[in-house]
């Protein structure tokens, strides 16, 4: 009975509210319809509610397929980026796997994660979305993937999501309050590698705008 199994699971999460109110909690339902039970406890599951996010399994897959009409193959995409995927052990075989496939089992171990920008992309390149994620394909050799930014503000605790801002969105500076991370697609989070202090920026210098971007 997934109604039972959701009211079951938001006592649980009342529960670890009660005895610690400072723990982030992520409620996973089943139904949508079962927020219907955390109104009637007094919880409006309020998005600025950083200590707790709410999540309804039908919702998701409904929207998954809203996104696929917009955009071709979305729905795959997501699925293989929040599922783990090990090694093929048959190695040795894959001089005989047509290049789809490989590409294909190369693509699946990819995963998302978020993990802060670097500050010499906003306080020393003053760089943009688009610079930035040249940058990573180059230094990570065309492995690694910057979808996003996440912006946290450290003066309000509010916390700002954005997937493609646009290839001329400024890297916040360090030094306005908002701490800058970084949404890749790689296959371990070891292997993002970003521009760090004497190291070389592969970003594009010249913007489309007309003018050069800062050298190093």
């Amino acid at each position: 009975n997934p109604f039972q199994e959701d009211a079951e699971n938001i006592i649980r999460m009342m529960a670890v509210r009660r005895y610690m109110p400072w723990a982030r909690v992520i409620l996973l339902l089943l139904k949508a319809e079962s927020r219907g039970i955390l109104a009637d406890a007094g919880i409006n599951g309020d998005p600025g509610d950083s200590k707790l996010t709410i999540l309804a399994a039908d919702q998701f897959k409904l929207e998954l397929v809203g996104k696929s009409i917009d955009v071709l193959g979305f729905a795959p995409l997501i699925c293989n980026l929040c599922k783990s995927v090990g090694d093929d052990e048959d190695e040795g075989e894959d001089a005989e796997k047509p290049v789809w496939l490989k590409e294909y089992e190369r693509g699946v171990g990819n995963e998302l994660y978020e993990i802060e920008l670097s500050p010499l992309y906003s306080d020393k390149r003053q760089a943009v979305f688009s610079e930035v994620v040249l940058d990573v394909l180059e230094q990570n050799g065309g492995t690694v993937y910057l979808i996003g930014l996440v912006e946290l503000s450290t003066r309000e605790n509010t916390k700002q999501i954005l997937v493609n801002p646009g290839s001329q969105y400024p890297i916040k500076l360090t030094t306005s309050g908002i701490r800058t991370f970084g949404i890749f697609i790689a296959d371990h989070r070891d292997r993002v590698q970003q521009c760090e202090a004497n190291m070389v920026f592969l970003g594009h210098r010249e913007r489309h705008n007309g003018h050069a971007g800062p050298r190093a």
